[in-house]
């Protein structure tokens, strides 16, 4: 069984059009060889206690190789050393505008802010598993007005 764990995502405002948008994570793994993966990262605007979450970018999708756990000979150690692979998308700048998934404002004239996560999902493409194991992660959620 593999895991997602320290899922993070980064919003960095560029300029009054453009946004760098980064997301982190690491995958822990208990198997003892490596696996392929298929990534597709997506970027959410939550909204939340509604079923409106809606899709607003998509990262390409990438296949990368894990790095599996190892067996060790000293007899003071563990048998395996579970994996820890980080993982980083490409930073990506899109359209600010794309971020902007509450629009309108308060009766103050203040912007309604904005609540944007990402769901990391990865399929095991070279397993010999009959149904291929998918693990899905989300994010934090980046909160403010874009």
């Amino acid at each position: 069984m593999s895991y997602i764990i320290n899922a993070e995502l980064s919003i960095e405002v560029i300029n009054e059009t453009q946004a760098k948008i980064l997301v982190k994570y690491n995958l822990e793994e208990e198997a003892l060889t490596p696996q392929k993966y298929k990534e597709e990262i997506l970027l959410i605007g939550d909204d939340p206690d509604t079923k409106n979450d809606k899709k607003i970018f998509s990262f390409p999708k990438r296949t990368f190789q894990s790095k599996a756990g190892k067996f060790k000979n000293d007899p003071f150690e563990p048998d395996i050393i579970p994996s820890n692979n980080p993982r980083s998308s490409k930073p990506y700048v899109i359209d600010k505008s794309l971020l902007n998934e509450d629009t309108g404002s308060h009766t103050n004239g203040q912007a309604f802010k904005d609540e944007i996560k990402a769901q990391i999902i990865l399929t095991a493409i070279n397993s010999s598993d009959a149904i291929p194991e998918t693990i899905t992660a989300f994010t934090n959620t980046v909160r403010r007005a874009f």
